[in-house]
């Protein structure tokens, strides 16, 4: 994967059950789970060096995300629901 563009990271992410946090110089995005707040997170820098993520941001993303790669471009892309992402984090038993 060459690069995504930041605002397809966003959207995607606001879609499938996080909300942002934009307090500080960065967003936050928070995964929520039945009205709370999860330990799932990512950080998305705003700054104009980050309109577009490539593959070293686009694998810390990943990881923050409790995803393989794959199952992550899945989320961003749109073949993988919300409540897919929730089935595949109660597999790794992080959601109860």
């Amino acid at each position: 994967m060459a690069s995504i563009p930041r605002r397809d990271i966003e959207s995607s992410l606001s879609k499938k059950g996080f909300e942002v946090d934009e307090k500080r110089d960065h967003r936050f995005y928070y995964f929520t789970y039945k009205g709370k707040r999860t330990q799932i997170r990512t950080k998305i820098s705003t700054g104009t060096g980050h309109r577009e993520y490539g593959d070293p941001l686009l694998h810390a993303i990943q990881r923050q995300l409790k995803l393989t790669f794959r199952e992550f471009q899945d989320l961003i892309n749109c073949p993988m629901s919300q409540a897919q992402y929730e089935d595949r984090l109660k597999a790794q038993q992080l959601l109860t």
